[in-house]
């Protein structure tokens, strides 16, 4: 802990070179290669990819139908579920 408490100025100093280093590239990249899209499901991709792992034993039929039943949530009135 003390030699970590010591030589925390040490630590900054190579977060700031690398700082230096890495901030244009990532700035250079980025114009290059354009956003990042990623991966996006809709809800009935979604059900259909729960219904697939679950044909694989990679989710039970009770997850599967907690899942897809959390993707309906949007569509319930609070007063229909309520006890």
């Amino acid at each position: 802990m003390a030699i970590g408490a010591n030589t925390v100025w040490l630590l900054y100093i190579f977060m700031f070179l690398t700082y230096l280093v890495a901030k244009p590239i990532s700035v250079i990249l980025d114009k290059l290669l354009g956003d990042e899209i990623g991966v996006v499901y809709t809800k009935g991709k979604l059900k259909r990819l729960f219904a697939m792992y679950e044909k694989d034993n990679f989710l039970n039929e009770a997850e599967r139908k907690r899942l897809t039943a959390a993707l309906e949530l949007e569509h319930k009135i609070t007063s229909d579920i309520m006890t």
